[in-house]
């Protein structure tokens, strides 16, 4: 048995976040100033892997998105194109930056958040164990080929996202031109968000959206089922970079505990509210868990 706690802070720091300036005249502790650190050293690491990425690259065989994207900044460059292009490194570091943080963070406050639920609803953790073992076994970690052979896990992490979503809005969007939806007239350029939580929470759709409940998502035949409501990473062409992977990495991370461990809350640090704290994204309140070796 080993002992485990999760705390997830606000990443802005008010002013700081605000007027970047100021971080020069507080404190190295100040949220603002880790979160700052924190994607600085993201931004390097990507940057390290793009001079990789050129120093190896095979125009004839891209290996990744970042092969293809230095494959088109240099057909810009051989061609001379005098056209305006949003294709140049710069934009490509942050392009992969938004990728890679939307990503890890969302998969990271999913798996934290199922953590939570799991120990608030053993009766879910253990139907997630019992399809694993009939599925995997115990003598290997679950990998993403076995997704579509796990669908009380996969209708367990969706309702997860539906239930305590890391995101309860999306990031701002720009409306490109004057634009009237169901009578309500948005003049070009208004900044644009969806409601992500209205969705997910709606009665009149859901039946008991303040229940978490997994087999809302099973089929009769105990198939998974899709539901197009389901939007946790928004929806259309402008959806989340990051939806891939904070999908991949929720998957194989919980399944991996869940296989492995059970989990259970200290009753010393009582969970009375699950409606999260808002930060980057949203995360689940302070909680402790004991983790115990399932064999």
């Amino acid at each position: 048995m080993f002992f485990y706690r999760y705390i997830h802070s606000q990443p802005s720091g008010g002013l700081v976040g605000a007027f970047p300036f100021l971080r020069h005249f507080v404190s190295r502790e100040n949220r603002a100033v880790i979160v700052m650190n924190g994607f600085a050293l993201v931004e390097e690491f990507i940057k390290k892997a793009v001079e990789q990425h050129k120093e190896s690259l095979d125009p004839n065989s891209p290996r990744d998105f970042i092969d293809i994207y230095l494959n088109e900044i240099n057909n810009e460059l051989n061609n001379n194109s005098k056209t305006s292009s949003t294709f140049s490194e710069k934009q490509l570091i942050a392009v992969c930056t938004d990728v890679f943080s939307a990503g890890a963070e969302t998969g990271s406050a999913t798996v934290a958040f199922a953590v939570m639920l799991m120990c608030l609803f053993p009766e879910v953790m253990k139907k997630v164990q019992e399809e694993i073992d009939s599925v995997i076994g115990r003598n290997r970690f679950p990998s993403m080929a076995d997704r579509t052979d796990l669908p009380y896990l996969e209708a367990t992490l969706n309702e997860v996202f539906r239930y305590r979503g890391a995101a309860t809005f999306t990031v701002p969007h720009s409306a490109m031109r004057d634009t009237v939806l169901r009578g309500y007239r948005i003049p070009a350029k208004t900044m644009v968000m969806n409601n992500l939580y209205s969705v997910h929470m709606d009665p009149e759709y859901w039946g008991d959206p303040e229940n978490f409940r997994p087999e809302r998502f099973i089929n009769a035949d105990g198939t998974f089922h899709k539901d197009e409501r389901m939007i946790p990473f928004g929806k259309g062409r402008r959806l989340c970079l990051g939806e891939p992977l904070a999908r991949m990495t929720s998957f194989l991370l919980f399944a991996a505990l869940v296989q492995h461990l059970d989990f259970e809350l200290d009753p010393a640090v009582p969970v009375t509210n699950t409606e999260g704290v808002a930060g980057f994204t949203l995360g689940p309140p302070e909680f402790r868990v004991f983790a115990k070796r399932r064999y």
